[in-house]
């Protein structure tokens, strides 16, 4: 039996020998006692903890998303190639990194991909950086193309 391979028996202790018996019970090749399969599967403990990176970033999107009009987060942090990305709003797609690190390397491909995502539904995309400081609070950049700059500034 697949699922009950790596299953101890709660009679004997011995580990892996089950037979089936019907769908939704099982017996111990050993001891010869029938058990719910229900109970003999191992409980889930819930979701699994975030890092203090995910959770640093989590809550990054969130504050981003609250703070401009209209922005929402894309389900899953962008995960789905129907909503990449980690927040959006009309005018403007963001990609979201933050780090409790003094540096964070920035790559060429991480902008590429990002401006790919936003010019497919004509917005501006704009990569933001958060650097997160115990203590001393944080920091926050925003990197976008210069000739989106250019455009913001009235082309100065």
């Amino acid at each position: 039996m697949a699922r009950l391979r790596r299953t101890e028996c709660p009679g004997c202790g011995t580990v892996g020998e089950w037979a089936e018996v019907g769908r939704f019970s099982a017996r111990c090749l050993n001891c010869n006692h029938v058990y719910s399969i229900s109970r003999l599967k191992p409980k889930r403990s819930g979701r699994p903890k975030r890092s203090r990176g995910q959770e640093i970033s989590r809550r990054q999107e969130r504050r981003l998303a609250k703070e401009r009009p209209g922005a929402r987060t894309t389900i899953g942090s962008g995960c789905l190639p129907h909503d990449p990305s980690d927040v959006e709003e009309k005018e403007y797609r963001y990609e979201c990194k933050a780090t409790d690190a003094r540096e964070r390397i920035l790559k060429l491909e991480e902008l590429q991909k990002l401006e790919g995502e936003a010019l497919e539904r004509s917005q501006v995309p704009v990569f933001q950086l958060e650097f997160v400081e115990e203590g001393k609070g944080r920091q926050r950049y925003a990197v976008l193309r210069w000739s989106d700059f250019q455009a913001l500034t009235g082309g100065v």
